[in-house]
């Protein structure tokens, strides 16, 4: 069994050149690709897709939370309330200070866990209010990037939506929608109070099933925490996979924006848009 989970980003700041996605935000921020390596796969992927096609927008989408071991925890199956609970790690309490990041819907995804998934998001589709029918597809996430910002690590994607969707990009571009939402899918999740890990809701523990994510709750020092979901953990392969970016009406993660509708008049736009509708294609095949 595995949990699907949303989160949503507030889109803002029209109209900057892709250039600066690639050279100020790409290569600063993923600092294992070079600018010299960017430019060697512009020249290499053949131009097949025409960068006017599509309106892209740059969006700061999740932000990580850190997390802790409170003191004297140990792992294994315990009981919370006559529940059987189990815990397999020990860093499940998120840091007072990354409270504001935990998005609306009280899900929270680790920084390591995060910087170990948040490429998963190249391919995916970009879709309307998570309507996820491939026919329906409006375009396609063409990359992703980490700006790590000490307390957080946020992650930006590079949307490419189809300009043949005109009623919607006209939305976009008049700000009738401001949001963007992106799915993904958990094999697990772990609760922040208690370290429960849930791979479906029957195993879910007492602090998410009656306490109520959102709650708040006092540690053993007295200092009081938000009740979330942790999504997944970097111990465990595939645990979260982002699975889309979908236009949304209603925000939930207020700490993320839309920074910026790009112009595609590039060349190496074009290669990047050539490679990773390949990869989308597949993903929809599958």
């Amino acid at each position: 069994m595995s949990f699907k989970r949303y989160a949503n980003a507030i889109i803002s700041q029209p109209n900057i050149e892709f250039d600066r996605w690639m050279d100020e935000l790409r290569t600063q921020h993923n600092g294992v690709v070079t600018k010299n390596s960017i430019s060697r796969v512009a020249k290499i992927v053949l131009r097949k897709a025409d960068p006017h096609q599509y309106l892209l927008s740059h969006v700061t989408i999740v932000a990580s939370v850190d997390c802790y071991e409170p003191d004297g925890i140990t792992t294994g199956k315990f009981l919370n309330r006559d529940i059987q609970c189990e815990r397999r790690w020990k860093n499940f309490r998120i840091k007072s200070e990354c409270e504001d990041i935990i998005n609306n819907n009280q899900d929270a995804w680790e920084r390591s866990l995060l910087l170990s998934t948040y490429r998963t998001f190249i391919g995916a589709p970009n879709y309307l209010e998570h309507i996820q029918i491939p026919e329906l597809s409006k375009g396609f996430v063409v990359d992703t990037i980490a700006r790590d910002l000490g307390e957080t690590c946020y992650i930006d994607i590079l949307v490419a939506t189809d300009r043949k969707h005109k009623m919607l990009i006209n939305d976009i571009m008049d700000e009738n929608i401001c949001a963007m939402s992106m799915g993904c899918i958990s094999l697990f999740t772990i609760c922040s109070k208690c370290g429960n890990v849930a791979s479906d809701d029957s195993q879910l523990c007492p602090c998410i099933l009656y306490d109520g994510k959102g709650s708040k709750f006092k540690d053993e020092s007295g200092i009081s925490h938000k009740i979330a979901e942790l999504v997944g953990h970097v111990s465990v392969p595939n645990s979260n996979q982002f699975m889309d970016a979908s236009w949304v009406r209603n925000p939930a993660f207020s700490g993320a924006q839309r920074r910026n509708i790009l112009n595609p008049d590039t060349v190496s736009i074009a290669s990047k848009l050539d490679e990773v509708s390949s990869v989308y294609a597949i993903k929809r095949e599958n």
